[in-house]
């Protein structure tokens, strides 16, 4: 049987920060992952000023690396929200929304771990875990053993699936996750010009819409936690009409974490991170910060066993769940205001309130409001 200090499951960004800094310590580290790489990615891909700083950190690359790579395709201050048809609010942040193309950005960050020296084995479906015994099993028949199994294996996690019903919590998981629809689509098949970042309200009860230009093409979704009377697909098709989509690209699905953050996402010698844990902002669904910062977090307990767990679990709460506690009731005050209050207070409230949002979407302020700087969410240091 082949032994590690730690195995990954999943070759994402939050499997490859968890491996490259378990081998940049000099740890011994096995990254399996399903897939061949470079492989598609249903993602929005925009990535803030506190995503930027943690894979700077953990993987020393900053914007222009990525740009040079081939990762990093826009970036624009510039965004807008609307309800409906009519703009609640229109400005530029202080820094800038950047999109990467997951092909391109993923493939980047395994192969940023296998420099450092992972292992990373691609095409290699994991099928069984022993929690208590950190053996984990593939479809070729191999055994792996480590004092530290890290599931960074998705939204539908296989490691999760083999731990105790306490921690995979299903009912709650399923209640929480929400379903999502996207196309990638050349910009000539829309009839109006996008130069901004879109947030679009009003189409879905609990959930939203994005459209998001990348240059020659634009990112289209929407995505929302299901509701009893509510069709997902006819919704996105009157988005699409309303923002003049003239294509006829087929919807791409995929779900995504909402509010679905497992309590205590450690059992035996097995964590999870990421999407496999329920990482996502509950108010915006990003989820590539938090799969990273997860990560790197892991990485940190594999190397550090005897009292990493207790620690993990602590970085979340304190960290991670106490933010996303905020970002739930932000998001139940939204979904109150929006159906009963004038479209003037809710452009008046969205205009009062940009500065500080865009703070808290950059990672300079908690959603409690407490600013925060390199201590808390990892941007170099807080704005005055």
């Amino acid at each position: 049987m082949h032994r590690f200090d730690a195995i990954v499951v999943g070759g994402g960004p939050s499997g490859c920060a968890a491996a490259k800094g378990i081998a940049d310590a000099g740890g011994e580290v096995l990254l399996l992952d399903k897939a061949a790489f470079p492989r598609p990615k249903l993602c929005a891909g925009v990535i803030t000023a506190k995503t930027v700083a943690v894979v700077e950190r953990v993987f020393g690359l900053d914007t222009a690396s990525l740009h040079a790579c081939g990762a990093l395709k826009a970036a624009t201050p510039r965004y807008r929200v609307v309800t409906r048809q009519r703009v609640l609010l229109e400005d530029s942040a202080p820094d800038p929304f950047r999109l990467v193309e997951r092909r391109s950005f993923d493939h980047l960050l395994l192969q940023r771990a296998a420099a450092a020296g992972a292992r990373c084995v691609t095409e290699t479906p994991v099928t069984g875990i022993d929690p208590r015994r950190g053996e984990v099993k593939t479809a070729a028949g191999e055994t792996f053993q480590a004092r530290v199994v890290i599931g960074a294996d998705g939204v539908h996690s296989r490691v999760r699936r083999h731990l105790t019903p306490r921690v995979q919590a299903r009912r709650y998981w399923r209640q929480r996750l929400a379903h999502c629809v996207e196309i990638v689509a050349p910009l000539q098949d829309l009839t109006h010009s996008h130069t901004s970042l879109g947030l679009h309200l009003g189409y879905v009860r609990h959930g939203y819409a994005w459209n998001f230009p990348r240059g020659e093409d634009i990112i289209l979704g929407m995505c929302a936690l299901p509701c009893r009377g509510e069709r997902l697909d006819h919704a996105f098709q009157e988005f699409l009409g309303d923002i003049g989509y003239v294509g006829a690209a087929p919807f791409k699905g995929h779900p995504l974490p909402y509010g679905n953050f497992l309590d205590t996402p450690v059992q035996d010698r097995v964590l999870l991170t990421g999407d496999a844990a329920g990482l996502a902002d509950p108010l915006l669904g990003e989820g590539l910060y938090f799969a990273l910062r997860s990560g790197e977090l892991a990485a940190q307990a594999a190397l550090s066993p005897e009292h990493g767990f207790f620690a993990y679990d602590k970085a979340l709460h304190s960290e991670i769940y106490s933010d996303f506690c905020w970002a739930q009731r932000l998001r139940r005050t939204a979904l109150f205001l929006l159906p009963v209050a004038s479209g003037r207070l809710v452009a008046g409230l969205a205009q009062w309130a940009r500065r500080p949002l865009e703070e808290m979407v950059h990672g300079y302020r908690r959603y409690s409001g407490r600013r925060v700087g390199a201590q808390g969410f990892g941007v170099a240091e807080s704005k005055p």
